[in-house]
């Protein structure tokens, strides 16, 4: 789907939540799943989605397994109590995340205590380059 100006039509219209990024450290649309009362479907290791999801909310399938992700959806498809019950968590998690404190949730993860310079490097090539 591309980027619509109006995403909480669809949001509201959801069943489930399938966060389908292979990386994104900053899932903000995640955060507006589950204050959507969304169950959240996500890979593990993908990025702060499964740290968010961790404290229920929703399902955390390993890393790239589409199969595991079929089953989830099958489940909540099936299991209405489940669909809600998972919804009401992440929305409960989500009322608790100002975007300040969502902001320092994120960065507390990626964050090294010994690192006396942070630096962030957009293009991947010039990673490569720097061997980063």
């Amino acid at each position: 789907m591309q980027n619509v100006a109006n995403h909480e039509k669809y949001m509201v219209g959801a069943d489930v939540f399938l966060m389908s990024s292979r990386q994104d450290p900053y899932p903000c649309v995640v955060q507006e799943a589950m204050a959507s009362a969304l169950p959240v479907i996500t890979f593990a290791g993908s990025g702060g989605t499964t740290e968010m999801v961790a404290g229920g909310g929703g399902v955390v399938c390993p890393y790239g397994d589409i199969e595991a992700v079929a089953k989830a959806i099958f489940v909540y498809s099936k299991n209405s109590e489940k669909c809600l019950t998972d919804g009401q968590a992440g929305q409960a998690i989500a009322s608790q995340m100002s975007f300040a404190e969502y902001y320092q949730f994120i960065r507390q993860l990626f964050v090294r205590p010994s690192a006396c310079l942070n630096v962030t490097v957009a293009a991947t090539e010039l990673a490569k380059k720097l061997n980063i």
